[in-house]
């Protein structure tokens, strides 16, 4: 049995073991070392189009369950729009797994976005804008410390988003990111994988006229998983 398999199959009571299979044990621990598990949505502000590029240095903090200690994720993304709906998004980052000899994981992503419907309503000063699109992304990770363990995702999410004007050229809006995801843990001893439902919130504001700020919230469901809290900071370049 898969080393992490057992870690998270100890935190849960006979009645959630037997609720889940191997197979979402694996997904489970392979998203939460991908983007779209460690980190919240980022950049989905309705806007009318994409930033030309931006930068966002992200951080997120997970954990097994309630009791769990806390494992923190860095990274940064780099994002190019794609049109004038649609962008491309490239993200680096690092999992340190807080055990003893749990050692970290090298992380890297890509995701694309496509802005399905963008509607505005009211004046300019005091504007409301929704946004609906679809973001697939890709992931794979690898453990640093032997037995050199790989891990593979995959994920499509529907962000749903909307924004309000409080003051001339700034921004609070809101996101919700419903969607599926697919992980695979492979090691030494083999392989298993399995397919999970997603979910990710974020708020943002934005600080000046090119820099945001962004709180939120992820879930990956499986049974006694929490929900993990992440921050983002995003520099966009029009």
């Amino acid at each position: 049995m898969w080393a992490w398999l057992m870690a998270i199959a100890s935190t849960a009571s006979p009645a959630q073991a037997r609720a889940q299979t191997v197979g979402q044990y694996a997904a489970w621990d392979a998203l939460m070392v991908s983007p779209t598990g460690a980190f919240i949505p980022t950049g989905d502000d309705p806007t009318a189009t994409f930033p030309r590029n931006s930068l966002a240095l992200r951080f997120g903090r997970w954990r097994y369950n309630a009791d769990d200690t806390a494992h923190p994720t860095y990274g940064l993304t780099l994002t190019h729009a794609v049109g004038s709906r649609s962008r491309l998004s490239l993200t680096g980052a690092y999992v340190y797994v807080s055990c003893g000899e749990c050692g970290g994981w090298e992380v890297s992503g890509i995701d694309f976005e496509a802005r399905l419907r963008y509607t505005e309503h009211g004046e300019s000063l005091h504007q409301v804008a929704t946004s609906l699109g679809v973001r697939v992304s890709a992931s794979g990770a690898r453990l640093r410390s032997p037995p050199h363990t790989v891990a593979r995702s995959a994920a499509v999410e529907v962000p749903m988003s909307v924004r309000v004007r409080y003051r001339a050229g700034r921004d609070l809006w809101g996101s919700v990111s419903p969607g599926l995801g697919y992980g695979n843990m492979w090691g030494p001893s083999g392989s298993d994988a399995g397919v999970l439902g997603t979910l990710g919130m974020t708020a943002g504001l934005d600080l000046t006229s090119f820099l945001g700020m962004e709180l939120g919230a992820r879930r990956v469901f499986i049974t006694g998983g929490p929900f993990d809290f992440a921050a983002s900071f995003v520099w966009a370049f029009r």
